[in-house]
């Protein structure tokens, strides 16, 4: 099917979302199935399991071989999915949350002194992305933007300003990543696989671990 329909379940948006950052088709095992069920009757928001799902992506995609799946099952996951549920249960005091989770990732002060060590040291050897730079420190630093979409853009960004073949070189990887999930996925699984794939190649292309 293109897209989920209006009345899915929490599972079903679950699995198109694991589907998305794996990159290819899942069959889900009974141990899987089982993990999902406990998430669902927690009462979490898909947001936040979806969150987690893709922290664990962020991790895996570094270590990732060519043609090896990001994610290997849902159960992978589970850590970074129940991290995500601890701290939106300890965060959830009604309006508060609502506005928190409107923003952008904010990092702990550690992560964000190396993350943006990291870019700095990226635009010494590359000067002529440094303009496409400046805008991700800026956000790391202290203002960082609402939503993932802004991240991507950002990124997006970044891409652009890469030569022709290494822009290349990370399109034909995100292309050779998504390829199976056509017909597979939802359309919206697809757009988040795209943008997955892209961000987690373009990282690695530049030598940069994931922080936002």
């Amino acid at each position: 099917m293109s897209l989920l329909p209006d009345g899915a379940s929490l599972e079903e948006w679950v699995q198109d979302c694991f589907l998305a950052y794996r990159g290819r088709g899942v069959t889900l095992s009974a141990l899987d199935a089982e993990v999902l069920s406990r998430w669902a009757q927690s009462g979490t928001p898909f947001d936040v399991i979806a969150r987690g799902i893709r922290r664990a992506a962020e991790k895996s995609a570094w270590h990732a071989a060519p043609g090896e799946p990001v994610l290997r099952s849902l159960r992978a996951c589970r850590r970074d999915v129940e991290s995500e549920i601890r701290r939106h249960a300890v965060q959830s005091t009604g309006a508060t949350e609502q506005r928190r989770s409107s923003r952008g990732p904010r990092l702990p002060a550690d992560q964000r002194t190396q993350a943006l060590a990291e870019l700095r040291r990226l635009a010494e050897e590359r000067p002529g992305l440094a303009d496409e730079i400046a805008p991700l420190e800026a956000a790391i630093a202290g203002n960082p933007p609402s939503g993932r979409e802004r991240w991507d853009l950002l990124e997006a960004r970044l891409l652009r300003a890469l030569p022709f073949p290494e822009r290349l070189e990370v399109l034909k990887d995100v292309r050779y990543r998504t390829g199976e999930l056509s017909g597979k996925a939802s359309r919206r699984a697809q757009t988040l696989a795209r943008r997955f794939q892209r961000s987690a190649a373009l990282r690695k292309k530049l030598g940069l671990p994931s922080f936002w």
